[in-house]
């Protein structure tokens, strides 16, 4: 059994732990220098990216957006098979997780402004890195960053344009290799929610 701690740390990073789950991965990182070194990149690949991105409305006015625009009774339903198979979940597991988070308590603010995060567990084929949905306004950006593994984005509501010009909307899954780059903005006019997994996170460019 692997001793560390990685595949647990940008979940940290993200707030999306308990506090027992955090107690418990600060106490090895205080013994641990590999998790420890990970677990600083990780956070300021997240410093970096926060510092980077355009300020929008506070937190607590997205979720209430969020509530009243974007949810309602098994809304990402048809989404269930795709997700199933994104995070390696049962179909039965798949659409717990897409019900779940039609609830407020499911989200959490991150460092990331104008964006909130939804922990799902995922099944034992999923690489270690972070998995989560993501829900962000219109208008967010994300600066040019670099995958360090494979990044795989179902977009469930809402749209992104990436610098280039490719738009993916709902229904559309992009993926995107290692060492492959990007940069994109929400855009549309309703929040964009996304079903997301990264493997080894990405760095700033």
């Amino acid at each position: 059994m692997d001793p560390h701690v990685e595949d647990r740390l940008a979940d940290l990073t993200l707030g999306l732990l308990s506090d027992v789950e955090r107690v418990a991965i600060h106490s090895h990182t205080e013994h641990c220098s590999r998790c420890l070194a990970e677990l600083t990149r990780m956070e300021e690949t997240v410093s970096a990216l926060a510092d980077g991105l355009v300020p929008e409305p506070p937190p607590s006015a997205l979720r209430e957006r969020l509530l009243a625009e974007a949810f309602g009774k098994r809304r990402f339903a048809p989404f269930t098979d795709r997700v199933a198979r994104l995070f390696d979940l049962t179909p039965a597991d798949a659409a717990s997780a897409l019900e779940a988070i039609v609830e407020p308590s499911a989200w959490r603010t991150s460092p990331l402004p104008g964006l909130l995060f939804a922990k799902v567990a995922t099944g034992p084929r999923v690489p270690a890195g972070m998995s989560c949905f993501i829900a962000g306004e219109p208008g967010v950006r994300f600066p040019d960053h670099r995958h360090r593994g494979t990044e795989v984005v179902l977009v469930m509501q809402g749209a992104f344009r990436e610098a280039q010009g490719r738009i993916a909307c709902a229904g559309d899954e992009l993926r995107m290799l290692a060492s492959s780059e990007h940069d994109f903005t929400i855009v549309g006019d309703e929040p964009c929610v996304c079903a997301y997994t990264i493997e080894g996170g990405f760095e700033i460019l």
